[in-house]
This record gives C-alpha cells, sequence and structure tokens, in this order.
C-alpha cells in the first residue's frame, strides 16, 4: 500500500511538473510571437517613413506646420526631423525587446543613441519633438538622456 502511495503521489509530482512547463512554454511562445509581430508592424512603420522621404510630394508629413516651423527656426529642417524620427522609431524598438537582449546589445543601442543626443542640440530638440507619439515608458526614457545631457552630466 505504501509503494502505491509513493507511486500515485510522483505521478502527480510528474504531472504537475508537466503541466507547469507546457504553460510556461505557452506564455514564451506567445511572447515571442507578439515580438514577431510587433518586429513586422515596426519594419512596414520604417518603410513608410522612408516612402514619405523619398516622395515629398505626396504631401504626408507626420509633423504639422508649428512642429515644423519651430523646428526651422531652431536651425533644422524637415531632413533632419525625418532622421530623428527614425532614430526615435529604432530606439523605441530597441527600447521594447531590450529583454531579449544581451546587457552588451542593449549598451551599445543605448550608447548609440546617447552619442547623437549629446553631440547635437538639433538632434535633441527633435527628437523631443517625435518622441510624444511613442510608447510612455519610452518617452520617459529619452527625456530623462536628454534633460541629463543638458544639465552637463
Amino acid at each position: 500500500m505504501d509503494i502505491l502511495k509513493n507511486v500515485n503521489f510522483w505521478q502527480n509530482v510528474v504531472l504537475v511538473a508537466t503541466l507547469i512547463f507546457m504553460i510556461v512554454e505557452i506564455i514564451r511562445q506567445r511572447k515571442e510571437s507578439q515580438r514577431v509581430i510587433y518586429q513586422e508592424l515596426h519594419s512596414g512603420y520604417l518603410s513608410f517613413l522612408q516612402f514619405n522621404r523619398e516622395h515629398p510630394e505626396i504631401g504626408l508629413s507626420e509633423f504639422d506646420d508649428t512642429e515644423l516651423k519651430s523646428f526651422e527656426v531652431m536651425g533644422g529642417n524637415k531632413g533632419l526631423l525625418d532622421a530623428c524620427n527614425y532614430l526615435v522609431a529604432l530606439g523605441e524598438n530597441a527600447f521594447l525587446i531590450r529583454s531579449s537582449m544581451s546587457k552588451g546589445q542593449w549598451e551599445g543601442w543605448e550608447t548609440w543613441m546617447e552619442d547623437y543626443l549629446r553631440r547635437y542640440e538639433k538632434v535633441r530638440k527633435g527628437v523631443n519633438i517625435c518622441v510624444e507619439w511613442y510608447d510612455p515608458n519610452f518617452v520617459k526614457y529619452m527625456r530623462n538622456i536628454i534633460a541629463k545631457i543638458e544639465k552637463g552630466n
């Protein structure tokens, strides 16, 4: 009888462990599927930005006249604002998938973005205009970097 109880106990342990593994695997696959979908969507977004940049005659712009004029007053132009938007879009993508990157990969992205922001005041101004359309956590992250740079740290 004790042997049967032990066998039933271990069968139940194996069953529970198998169920937990299956649940964890389903969650992992769902996250991976969402990441792939997001990557495809992001790629399409970048293609759309590129198309608009290559065809100014169609008159589509992500920036209203007020934003563009205020950026031009600072010495910028639409091309630079478009470039800032690309930088923000790429940075947001990296930010959102950073948990799946190695520490070194994320630090590389972070350094790349910070270098542009540190070297060019116009890029900081352009990013401030563009960033508001993106993920709220990324917006906060970018604005903190810009504030830190502008304080001289």
